[in-house]
């Protein structure tokens, strides 16, 4: 892959994950606004890792954090993000409102849409996480960008729970129905962030703020 420096990346046969890397290098509707330097990333629904990859190859002092709710993607995303692994640390789990357990389907070729209570496939179960808890178990207190792509739990975890908001400088979250723009623009708010939809993609919200004391 050009974009990782030509380094390779795992994909697997009849899966979703080839459309992955198209929406991931074509679209780049993941990466941070251009003027944003982050040093610290969370990459909220990680996939089979290639976003974290990229961000990864674009800043090499920042420090990235991935949360996947399924056990096989997340075991890819570790594998593709190897090579900046002193930087990348992987969790499988589902980022949630409060901590448990929840179950999701896991539905062959859908394999970049899984979603907690929904879906056809096999049941599974997960980790639940709240926002909270992850940045209580990291080693900074500013979190400078947030990729958000958890299909369908955005509304909860942007309306329960949301202490560590404030701790965010940047924010771009792809909703996913039945939440809609507006009422995703109208939680960003809420929470203390200037709000514009994401030109690359019009299903993504970008919110940002300045922290005092953060750079």
């Amino acid at each position: 892959m050009r974009p990782l420096g030509g380094r390779s990346v795992l994909i697997r046969a009849g899966t979703t994950d080839a459309k992955v890397v198209w929406e991931t290098f074509s679209g780049r509707y993941h990466l941070p606004p251009d003027e944003l330097r982050p040093r610290t990333i969370w990459d909220l629904g990680a996939n089979i890792g290639l976003t974290m990859a990229h961000m990864a190859v674009l800043y090499p002092e920042t420090r990235l954090i991935g949360v996947e709710l399924d056990e096989e993607n997340a075991r890819l995303c570790a594998r593709n993000v190897a090579p900046w692994a002193e930087r990348c640390e992987m969790r499988r789990a589902a980022v949630w409102d409060s901590s448990g357990e929840v179950e999701y389907r896991a539905e062959q070729g859908h394999e970049w849409g899984f979603r907690v209570g929904g879906g056809d496939g096999a049941r599974r179960t997960a980790p639940a996480l709240s926002l909270d808890e992850l940045l209580a178990a990291g080693e900074s207190d500013v979190i400078d960008y947030v990729k958000m792509d958890i299909e369908g739990a955005e509304s909860r975890v942007l309306r329960h729970n949301t202490d560590w908001a404030r701790h965010v400088r940047c924010i771009n979250v792809e909703i996913h129905d039945p939440y809609s723009l507006k009422e995703c623009i109208s939680d960003l708010a809420r929470l203390g962030f200037d709000t514009e939809v994401e030109p690359r993609h019009r299903a993504c919200v970008t919110g940002a703020r300045r922290i005092p004391g953060a750079i």
